[in-house]
C-alpha cells in the first residue's frame, strides 16, 4: 500500500474524426476478405450470407496482432495520438 502520494488520473476523449478514420481503416483493410465471405456458406462470420458495410464497420482489426501492436507502439513512441485529447487530473 502506497500512502502520501498523489495519483493523477488520465482521461481519454475520442474525437469523431479519429473514430471515422479508424472505421475507414477497418473497412478498407477488410475488403480483401469480402469475396470469400460472399461465397462462404451462410453463418456467423458472414452474417448469415449478408455481407454489408454495416457489418464491415463493426468488424475487428483485420491485420495480424503483430501489425496492430507495431502500429500502437509507433503511436506511443512518437506520441502521435491524433484524434485523442488527453487530460490529466
Amino acid at each position: 500500500m502506497v500512502t502520501g502520494q498523489t495519483i493523477k488520473k488520465t482521461r481519454r476523449h475520442d474525437q469523431r474524426e479519429a473514430e471515422r478514420s479508424w472505421v475507414d481503416l477497418i473497412v478498407t483493410m477488410g475488403e480483401h476478405v469480402r469475396p470469400m465471405l460472399e461465397q462462404c456458406t451462410p453463418g456467423y462470420y458472414n452474417n448469415e450470407g449478408t455481407v454489408s458495410l454495416k457489418a464491415a464497420r463493426s468488424s475487428f482489426y483485420p491485420g495480424s496482432s503483430v501489425e496492430l501492436m507495431k502500429m500502437l507502439r509507433e503511436r506511443q513512441q512518437t506520441e502521435n495520438f491524433d484524434g485523442l485529447e488527453l487530460t490529466y487530473d
